[in-house]
């Protein structure tokens, strides 16, 4: 069921967002991984370009925009994000994580075992084939 879904990557560290896109490919055989290293040119991505699963860090070297705008973003259009991002900044998002506003949200530290990663996107992609088949 992985084949033709699309992975976003927004990750201002290129070094890291080349290695998630490495990890991604190699786990999920099919996947389109589309990557950036800027959060606007991510944002723009993410209502331009289609994409099935979203993997954002929160703290990106934007002064303009940071990568809450762009998990809000994603949720508000019904993705599935995956965060990961350093200690402390999930707190930007406490709210809506706790009152369930974001239950398509998962949380990695980004000192992140790359398992961690591996398990949530394998998450997601199973559900969306759960509501898939429910949905027929």
């Amino acid at each position: 069921m992985e084949k033709n879904k699309t992975i976003l990557i927004v990750e201002d560290v290129s070094d890291i967002c080349d290695l998630y896109k490495a990890l991604i490919e190699k786990n999920f055989e099919g996947c389109k991984v589309v990557t950036y290293t800027n959060a606007e040119e991510g944002l723009k991505s993410i209502y331009r370009n289609g994409f099935d699963i979203a993997i954002i860090d929160l703290k990106l070297n934007d002064k303009d925009l940071d990568g809450t705008k762009l998990v809000r973003t994603c949720v508000s259009l019904g993705k599935p994000v995956i965060i990961c991002t350093g200690t402390g900044f999930i707190n930007k998002l406490d709210f809506y994580l706790e009152n369930g506003s974001m239950k398509n949200v998962k949380y990695i530290q980004k000192t992140l075992k790359l398992d961690k990663l591996i398990d949530a996107v394998k998450d997601f992609l199973h559900k969306e084939k759960i509501d898939f088949l429910m949905a027929h």
